[in-house]
């Protein structure tokens, strides 16, 4: 003789009377079981395989190539040339004198 299959994660008939009727209506499980769902029958994906498949000497930083170290680039060097006009010769601007007087918002406010 076969016995019942038992539901999955069903509690006994006294507990789900009073579980019954402390929550007011019949309770409903929102969980899911691999019995109860529909099969996964998708197709498995065919990724090639690269440099990231290997098992030893696989680092982080080597894992994406966009992040590959590269050597630094200079950007600004002190040593450089300054640019010149079209003479060839560097102009200098007149060096002017401070003057006294209203520099400022606050200068201007009179008491």
């Amino acid at each position: 003789m076969m016995s019942k299959k038992v539901e999955i994660r069903s509690v006994s008939n006294a507990i789900a009377a009073l579980r019954n009727a402390l929550l007011g209506r019949e309770h409903t499980s929102h969980l899911r079981y691999k019995d109860l769902s529909a099969p996964r029958s998708y197709p498995s994906p065919d990724i090639p395989r690269g440099p990231a498949h290997k098992l030893s000497n696989n680092y982080y930083y080597d894992r994406d190539p966009r992040r590959q170290a590269a050597t630094p680039q200079v950007i600004y060097s002190a040593s450089s040339e300054q640019i010149q006009n079209s003479r060839g010769v560097q102009e200098q601007s007149p060096k002017l004198t401070a003057t006294p007087g209203s520099i400022g918002f606050e200068d201007s406010i009179l008491y």
